[in-house]
């Protein structure tokens, strides 16, 4: 079974004690994984779910969700920082849905509001 082609050593020819064993990988250990990337890490900590209470009733929802909640009510509240920050993200992440018209009403709120 083996030919003199086997036996050469040379470029592309590594010596047989050498060359890979069948069935096993080149890198058994594999490429190492890396570090998280911050936003990443952000973004898993407002995926997470956490419990709740909402009219007396325990229930889950994920952080940003909660957050998202916590920004309305505040300025339901009438809290004018609140308000500002909701109109800000409104303007900054729903630009296709939010036409100029809302955001001169938007800036009139403000202004009564502050």
């Amino acid at each position: 079974m083996t030919t003199e082609n086997d036996d050469l050593i040379g470029y592309k020819k590594p010596p047989k004690k050498h060359r890979f064993k069948k069935g096993q990988s080149g890198n058994p250990s594999g490429r190492p994984k890396g570090r998280a990337r911050l936003s990443e890490t952000f973004l898993s900590i407002l995926e997470e779910r956490i419990p709740v209470t909402a009219g007396g009733r325990k229930q889950y929802m994920c952080r940003a969700e909660a957050f998202a909640n916590q920004i309305v009510k505040g300025a339901a509240n009438g809290d004018a920082q609140m308000t500002r920050f909701l109109f800000d993200l409104l303007a900054q992440y729903d630009s296709e849905n939010f036409s100029p018209v809302t955001e001169i009403r938007l800036t009139e709120l403000e202004t009564q509001v502050c």
